[in-house]
């Protein structure tokens, strides 16, 4: 069963068979379309999770994209564009938040995949509706409460089977308990619909610890459903270093929402090891540590042969103007720990890691491009 749905919008036979196959092999079901005007009817009439566009359509692929952005129901899907020449990316990748560079391989495209699945997992999740059936009840004003089971729940509501009639429009308290959880959820609600013995209830308001573990509990029901292979196989590993507790505790819970494998250290000293025992695929590094600082771990990591090609994100409390110096030691992105005391900041961590993995990826296949086009030393 698919866990994702994406347009794939190509007219090439040879592309579209490629990223049918890779889509496919991530349980991600690719819906095809070889002409720009039916790609643009598809977006008004069906929701996606992911959108990848062939430059090749020409000029008018550039409407795809626009109207992805526009698009009520797919402006948060994840885009893709498929270029031929670094010209014809450049102009489409401030509209595209990833690219895949021709000539296409099967790897390429996997490389590429890898960084983005997380982000097309958490698109998948806000709308992600979990089949189950639990009891819960629904609180009226002056009314008598409403005994019910749900039919499923999501991110934003529940549907309910119910007998007693309702009005759509009127506003209610919705009871339940999620499974393995002791600690009943009140949400304020409204009723949306009413169709044939089921009733369809949106939540308004959720308390913010409430709204994390429904969070959490639909994440992980959503990854059972993905096949084993897929999950193993694409599962980032993220270390995360940093000596403050709470910081440490909500940036592990964000990256791990995000569908990342994260594993922590409070030291320098500890980074080290875990870096060298189960080298991640990327760290994020505060500055300021004890045992071992930060500036001391940056420096043995990339003089390390086993961990100098990992990517390094740094956290750190001085300004920007150390950015460049942090950079030239072989960090490659900056972030400023202030930022993550405000709300979000780290939803744009998780950002940062998936653009950083992307990057890293994308020079790779740069790389095995420009050795695969270059002359080959003869040895004698």
């Amino acid at each position: 069963m698919a866990i994702a749905l994406a347009l794939l919008a190509s007219a090439d036979p040879v592309t579209i068979q490629q990223f049918s196959h890779a889509l496919q092999e991530l349980s991600i079901s690719p819906d095809v379309c070889r002409e720009v005007p039916a790609s643009l009817r598809l977006l008004n009439c069906r929701k996606f999770d992911a959108v990848i566009v062939d430059l090749q359509l020409g000029e008018r692929c550039g409407l795809i994209l626009d109207e992805v952005h526009l698009s009520p129901s797919n402006r948060t899907a994840v885009t893709f564009a498929i270029s031929g020449s670094d010209a014809e990316g450049t102009a489409f990748r401030k509209r595209s938040e990833f690219v895949f560079e021709r000539p296409l391989s099967t790897a390429s495209i996997r490389d590429t995949l890898k960084p983005a699945y997380g982000l097309i997992l958490r698109e998948r999740r806000r709308y992600f509706r979990c089949a189950i059936s639990i009891p819960a009840t629904i609180l009226r004003r002056n009314l008598p409460e409403v005994r019910c089971y749900s039919v499923n729940i999501s991110e934003g509501g529940m549907a309910v089977s119910a007998i007693v009639p309702l009005i759509a429009g009127e506003d209610v308290q919705v009871q339940f308990t999620l499974p393995d959880h002791k600690v009943p959820f009140l949400a304020e609600s409204k009723i949306c619909w009413l169709k044939s013995g089921r009733i369809g209830v949106r939540f308004v308001s959720l308390s913010q610890e409430h709204k994390s573990e429904l969070q959490g509990w639909l994440s992980q029901k959503l990854e059972e459903t993905l096949p084993e292979f897929v999950a193993r196989k694409f599962q980032c590993k993220v270390l995360l270093v940093d000596d403050s507790k709470f910081l440490r505790m909500a940036n592990e819970l964000a990256l791990t929402k995000a569908g990342f494998d994260v594993s922590i250290a409070a030291n320098g000293e500890e980074a080290l090891q875990v870096a060298n025992d189960t080298p991640p695929d990327i760290i994020v590094l505060d500055m300021m540590l004890p045992k071992i600082s930060g500036p001391e771990v940056l420096r043995a990591l990339k003089a390390n042969p086993a961990t100098k090609d990992i990517p390094v994100i740094v956290l750190t409390s001085l300004s920007q103007r150390n950015e460049e110096k942090l950079l030239s030691e072989g960090a490659a992105a900056f972030f400023e720990k202030s930022t993550l005391e405000l709300d979000k900041s780290s939803d744009r961590l998780v950002a940062t890691v998936e653009t950083v993995l992307g990057r890293g990826n994308h020079q790779k296949s740069l790389n095995l491009r420009l050795q695969a086009s270059s002359p080959q030393e003869k040895g004698y």
